[in-house]
């Protein structure tokens, strides 16, 4: 992230969930005809003890047309997994010399959220064959758990909640980008983590700006390792 994020991080006490519509993906959430299909008949059959003007209503708008509106109540925050630095993730996901990693475990990552909504918490399946995503989900936003291979560098763990009545319809464009969700920073945060090869002046800068919040939070602040000269040069 950039400096600005982990500010607003800090600031808000919060994680910023996207939608899946902004993470750059277009096949974020995809189904697959066998899905489609399986969950269309289910819906079908549920509908049957229905008001029959109710199940009218439903019929028109279309399965398909609901779960495009699942995803608008849907909310994502994307982590990285591994037990080692990657290049790679580094410039994709941070600006050449401005970069900031927040590293944390998965016990603390779960136990930091303060708040009322029900948070899913899951790794990324990679896979090209739809065969392996499966028909039936005991939660929709399990969907949201499948990517194509072509993503598997980022060894992706992913927090998901939905807001179901809690988000009127008229208001979703209030969303359209996504939402805080608070979290106790000084559980979740076990170090921060500055790009590589950031100017000595930048550190100073993510250093004294952390310190603000010295009787508030209690991590270190650590340049990565990756910058370390071979014994080859």
């Amino acid at each position: 992230m950039n400096l600005t994020k982990y500010l607003s991080m800090l600031e808000t006490e919060s994680l910023f969930f996207s939608t899946p519509n902004n993470l750059g993906d277009p096949f974020e959430g995809a189904i697959t005809k066998e899905f489609l299909s399986h969950q269309d008949q289910m819906f079908q059959d549920r509908m049957i003890n229905v008001d029959e003007k109710i199940a009218e209503i439903v019929d028109m708008i279309g399965f398909p047309n609901i779960l495009k509106e699942n995803a608008k109540q849907t909310f994502i925050n994307c982590w990285h997994i591994n037990p080692c630095e990657s290049e790679a993730m580094w410039k994709l996901y941070s600006n050449t010399e401005s970069g900031i990693a927040v590293k944390t475990d998965i016990g603390s990552f779960k136990s930091s959220f303060i708040c009322d909504e029900d948070i899913y918490i899951g790794a990324i399946q990679y896979t090209d064959n739809n065969h392996d995503i499966p028909v039936e989900f005991e939660r929709f936003i399990e969907r949201f758990l499948f990517k194509r291979t072509s993503f598997e560098h980022e060894k992706e763990l992913r927090a998901i909640t939905r807001f179901y009545d809690g988000i009127d319809p008229v208001d979703y464009h209030k969303y359209y980008n996504g939402k805080y969700i608070k979290v106790d920073i000084s559980m979740l945060i076990k170090d921060v983590v500055v790009y590589p090869f950031a100017p000595e002046w930048f550190i100073d800068l993510v250093k004294r700006v952390t310190d603000k919040y010295k009787d508030i939070y209690n991590f270190g602040i650590v340049k990565s390792n990756m910058d370390i000269k071979s014994i080859f040069n």
